[in-house]
């Protein structure tokens, strides 16, 4: 798949670092929401 992109280098360049952040952010929001609402729920509990 790449191989066929090749001569498109520059915008293969262009967008990667975009879809890196756009996959970043939905692997790391989830987690991140999952880990605060569990830290709050855990805050809750020990009151």
């Amino acid at each position: 798949m790449r191989e066929n992109q090749q001569p498109a280098g520059d915008s293969d360049h262009r967008t990667s670092p975009v879809l890196i952040a756009i996959a970043w952010l939905a692997v790391m929001l989830p987690l991140a929401w999952g880990f605060i609402s569990t830290l709050i729920e855990a805050s809750n509990l020990i009151r």
